[in-house]
């Protein structure tokens, strides 16, 4: 999603194999072309990933496949955690919030003034992996 209207609450930064620390913009570009961040590091190798913003992150470890909120261990289903080919999975949903007024009158409404209230998004982390040969996600989230 390039081109962005709105500044990015949480922020997604990984870590490479190689333990290079690499981290999202909160316009949400890309550092090579038009594309948006997650197009920059979705084919690196990874081995662990975090969404950071107002004072709370949420990291995702794709080697052990453990998940930490806020400093906690979330304990994932137990095929999470013993599948070995576990994959980034980094979403975002963004719902458009308008407000109307109206007043209504004797068979008829007249609308006054609408207001917009800025998008909501939310974030989403966690992994793709597969199990009795099917493709699962778990995912956490914050808005």
């Amino acid at each position: 999603m390039s081109g962005i209207t709105y500044s990015l609450d949480f922020l997604l930064v990984v870590e490479t194999v190689d333990h290079q620390i690499i981290g999202q913009t909160p316009d949400d570009k890309s550092r090579f072309n038009n594309g948006s961040f997650f197009g920059d590091i979705k084919d690196l190798p990874l081995i662990k990933a975090s969404l950071i913003g107002k004072g709370h992150f949420i990291s995702v470890d794709l080697v052990d496949g453990h998940a930490e909120v806020d400093g906690v261990k979330v304990c994932p289903p137990q095929d999470v955690v013993s599948n070995t080919r576990l994959k980034l999975v980094y979403r975002r949903t963004v719902q458009q919030r308008r407000t109307y007024s109206a007043a209504v009158g004797i068979k008829q409404v007249l609308f006054g003034e609408s207001k917009d209230l800025g998008p909501l998004v939310k974030y989403f982390i966690g992994w793709e992996y597969f199990f009795k040969g099917k493709t699962r996600h778990w995912e956490l989230g914050m808005e």
